[in-house]
């Protein structure tokens, strides 16, 4: 091996001892329109979860919404702008 990737294994860290999480799981309430806010971004959900309290999970390339266990709401391939409305499809 080359001197310089001894030099750099020197002051490399281990590993976490646990996993990366997959997503990032954000608190919201679905709006009189039927919307929830993650992040900066809007998106809309079934109309019968108005009022309802939701946690969206934030995964690299999808959205997905749930109420209590069971997942309600899905969206793939969320590169839409911080302005744009994306569907949660059910």
């Amino acid at each position: 091996m080359g001197p310089l990737l001894e030099e750099e294994r020197l002051v490399l860290r281990s590993l976490p001892s646990s996993a990366v999480p997959g997503y990032t799981t954000v608190p919201s309430t679905v709006r009189k329109w039927s919307t929830v806010r993650v992040g900066r971004k809007t998106y809309s959900v079934p109309s019968r979860l108005i009022g309802h309290r939701v946690e969206a999970r934030i995964h690299p390339d999808t959205v997905e919404s749930s109420i209590a266990t069971s997942a309600c709401s899905r969206c793939h391939g969320c590169t839409a702008s911080a302005t744009t409305t994306s569907t949660i499809a059910t």
